[in-house]
């Protein structure tokens, strides 16, 4: 916990008597120390509850000590620690490790509806791995084959329902060495 107010923060007073909605805020966008009292002085927009307008103030230790906590309206950032803890039952949470800026340890829980979500946006962000290859007609992860000498690519299927072009091995035969087929997709 800090000892007092972070620029890039919103704070709402530490008040739980009260509902959260006249609770004040304080946005703390910048801290300086007074010039001649040398006291830290936090700038920012306060407002004495969540549909008072906002107005420009500034907060000293005073202020401070009243008692405010960071709202939960500002992202908690994070970084992977790498650490991953998968359970023995896919009906469990996948819990993944992670570091807040400020060191604290933070589990992020995963269902199994979650956890695939999550995988398949770090795998494919951009939705293209469920598209058709551009070099043919195989669908994504389909085997094909490519041929060495002139690189026409062909699905698996198709290669061994007919000979090759280049070397004239039967369907289900090895080509020769100029034409092995290489997989890709």
């Amino acid at each position: 916990m800090s000892d007092f107010f972070v620029p890039d923060t919103t704070y709402i007073r530490d008040d739980p008597y009260k509902a959260p909605e006249i609770r004040p805020e304080f946005v703390c966008v910048g801290v300086a120390t007074h010039p001649t009292k040398k006291d830290k002085r936090a700038f920012g927009f306060y407002r004495p509850g969540r549909f008072s307008p906002w107005r420009s103030d500034a907060m000293d230790s005073t202020g401070w000590a009243r008692g405010w906590t960071v709202t939960a309206i500002d992202p908690l950032e994070l970084s992977w620690s790498k650490g991953v803890s998968h359970p023995d039952d896919p009906a469990e949470d996948t819990i993944v490790e992670c570091t807040a800026a400020d060191g604290r340890l933070v589990a992020l829980f995963l269902d199994a509806e979650h956890r695939e979500a999550l995988g398949l946006q770090l795998v494919d962000p951009n939705g293209e791995m469920d598209q058709p290859c551009e070099d043919c007609t195989a669908e994504r992860g389909e085997l094909v084959l490519a041929c060495k000498t002139c690189g026409a690519v062909v699905s698996e299927e198709d290669a061994l329902a007919s000979p090759c072009d280049h070397c004239g091995a039967a369907p289900g035969e090895d080509c020769g060495p100029e034409c092995l087929p290489l997989a890709h997709n």
